[in-house]
């Protein structure tokens, strides 16, 4: 995000409603939720708190938000027992699924935001099909990982299939 720096902030992130601030504290909300339901396992219902920003930071700041909140959740998922099952939406989740859902949260986001500053990234390819094997098993296989995954969390069409509206990832409990 580098390029970004001088870039609008407050521009719409892709076709999110959020605009590229509010993706990057929503990316650092997910991070540092998905470390709570990993360190105070939950049967029911997210820990009760969030992340906040500290007035408005500038875009180097909002890359130390998403770095400290990633590494935070990288920690948890490192150091709890590799047993640990705790509450999502999606359903009961292990480190690895955290991890995952983590990473999905990092790859597609980035995305959303190098639409609205105006960069261009990819990621890596394995990265991106380890997370399709991991919690979007049904997805179509034959395509490259990369639009795959942005077809399965709804952010294009993928050669006949039209863009998603609904979409979710499945959890393995693992």
């Amino acid at each position: 995000m580098a390029t970004a720096d001088g870039a609008d902030w407050s521009a719409p992130a892709g076709d999110l409603e959020w605009d590229c601030r509010d993706t990057v504290l929503h990316i650092a909300s997910d991070f540092i939720g998905y470390a709570g339901q990993l360190t105070a396992p939950r049967t029911r219902g997210y820990a009760p708190f969030d992340v906040i920003f500290d007035d408005a930071p500038d875009p180097v700041g909002l890359r130390d938000v998403v770095r400290a909140t990633g590494g935070i959740l990288s920690a948890a998922v490192r150091t709890v027992p590799p047993t640990t099952l705790s509450w999502h939406p999606y359903g009961m989740a292990g480190p690895a699924d955290f991890a995952a859902m983590g990473i999905v949260e990092t790859l597609v986001h980035t995305e959303d935001l190098s639409r609205g500053l105006g960069f261009t990234w990819a990621p890596p390819a394995e990265l991106c099909a380890r997370v399709l094997d991991h919690l979007f098993a049904e997805v179509p296989r034959g395509h490259e990982p990369w639009p795959t995954l942005l077809w399965g969390t709804g952010r294009l069409a993928l050669g006949e299939r039209p863009r998603q509206q609904i979409w979710r990832w499945q959890n393995t409990g693992s």
